[in-house]
């Protein structure tokens, strides 16, 4: 199981410049919410204090003590919050990642036990000089683990791993090294992707992912491939159709014909299953290919509560009686630090409730005049979904290593050979990207979807 902490970029930061300081230990104590999934145990921090100094009973270049009735203070506070508690210190004037010293360890020993009977695990304690970070978590006082990974979500999407990721082939990446350098190729190498919707879009964005030196997937999709998507569905073939494979199986193939070494794990379930949701929010980011409101609500909601930049995309062809008047390809990009899709437009609320509604309840809206119950399969071809794609993963590109000046979002027109760029603020009563209802809560809080 591999372990990790969840910064956002901005408290990041602020934690950096106060750990930094050079003359004395520093402490800051951070609330966190809960991140547990089958080969994952993290947690998510969002936002943190430098601990005051009448909180010291010593403070020096080599050691810190805190006084008992301050730490026991944080600790029924992040009880009563329903939050877990993360560590961290500085040792300063260390020019390579630190260690900790056996004054730490004697601390461990006495704190750990205490803060586990008061507020629920796992408990981390982290450790930074301006060589580096090194990290514990406790599960329980005899579980003890050394944090493998370190994420900071912003405007940049930054991975540090410990020990450090090899250097990549250079043989096979060398043109996107000459652009990029080594450092974004470590970091593709290192991401877990989700793609949520294995269609037009989804099967392309799986391909390319593959290609450019993502070795690490998610992949959710309850379809099977149908004769209909032959046209366009990357990989897929008419034996795939006869014999209704699904569509995570056709992508899982594709992936492994570029990298037969890339990690797959697919999961043939609408995104609205919990295991599919739970699957996906472990991901470094998501690329959602989905067309309906209800899996871009469960998928937005995530993306926020776990810490996970999200792209979105999608195509939209406007035709009648085989005369196109519009061309669209959009890509939007949510998460933190940045506005949701629904405060950008994307997701409609009615649309929502309408999707989610059980059976008989839909039922009884059909029977009432107010949804048609007839599904009317929409326009689409591959060149215009290779066009959401490429600039997906241009987006994915500037994630990792900034170098686009775009918008949140852009529509490209291809008809008219247009750009039209769109950023909308987040809503003031946004509960979703505004606050603190939903943002890094992690598994504290539920997610929307649906068992079994």
């Amino acid at each position: 199981m591999k372990t990790q902490v969840s910064f956002r970029e901005e408290d990041y930061d602020r934690f950096v410049r106060l750990l930094d300081e050079p003359s004395q230990e520093t402490v800051v104590i951070a609330f966190a919410g809960r991140h547990q999934s089958p080969d994952r145990l993290g947690v998510l921090i969002t936002g943190g204090e430098a601990v005051p100094s009448d909180a010291y009973l010593d403070r020096g270049p080599g050691t810190f003590r805190l006084r008992p009735a301050f730490v026991a203070e944080r600790l029924l506070e992040a009880a009563s919050l329903g939050r877990t508690v993360v560590l961290i210190h500085s040792h300063p004037g260390w020019d390579y990642p630190p260690d900790f010293s056996p004054i730490d360890e004697d601390l461990h020993a006495r704190l750990v036990p205490s803060a586990l009977r008061q507020i629920e695990g796992p408990f981390v304690s982290l450790v930074r000089s301006p060589g580096g970070w090194n990290g514990r978590i406790w599960k329980s006082p005899g579980d003890e683990r050394v944090i493998e990974r370190f994420r900071i979500v912003g405007r940049r999407l930054q991975v540090q791993e410990v020990p450090a990721r090899a250097q990549p082939a250079e043989a096979t990446y060398d043109r996107q090294l000459r652009a990029f350098g080594p450092a974004m190729q470590r970091t593709l190498a290192s991401l877990r992707v989700a793609i949520v919707g294995l269609g037009g879009t989804g099967s392309l964005t799986a391909q390319w992912l593959a290609h450019v030196g993502v070795r690490d997937f998610v992949l959710v999709d309850p379809d099977v491939i149908e004769a209909s998507n032959l046209s366009r569905l990357v990989g897929g073939r008419p034996d795939d159709v006869a014999s209704g494979m699904r569509k995570v199986d056709i992508a899982q193939r594709t992936i492994r014909s570029v990298a037969p070494e890339a990690q797959v794990a697919s999961y043939a379930l609408d995104v609205l299953a919990c295991d599919a949701a739970r699957a996906v929010s472990s991901a470094d980011i998501i690329l959602n290919c989905t067309d309906s409101h209800a899996s871009r609500a469960l998928v937005n909601r995530i993306a926020y509560q776990y810490l996970v930049p999200l792209i979105d995309m999608a195509t939209l062809l406007r035709a009648e009686d085989g005369a196109v008047s519009g061309a669209y390809a959009d890509v939007r990009l949510a998460g933190p630090t940045r506005s949701c899709l629904r405060c950008q437009g994307v997701i409609d609320a009615d649309r929502v409730r309408e999707e989610m509604a059980p059976p008989a309840e839909r039922a009884g809206l059909i029977r009432a005049g107010y949804l048609s119950g007839v599904s009317v399969p929409e326009p689409s071809v591959l060149p215009l979904n290779a066009l959401a794609v490429s600039l997906a993963l241009l987006r994915l590109f500037d994630t990792v290593e900034p170098w686009l000046e775009w918008p949140g979002r852009v529509t490209f027109e291809a008809r008219r050979l247009q750009v039209i760029e769109q950023d909308r603020a987040s809503q003031s009563n946004c509960e979703i990207c505004t606050g603190d209802q939903v943002l890094g809560w992690g598994d504290d809080r539920s997610l929307p979807c649906r068992d079994g």
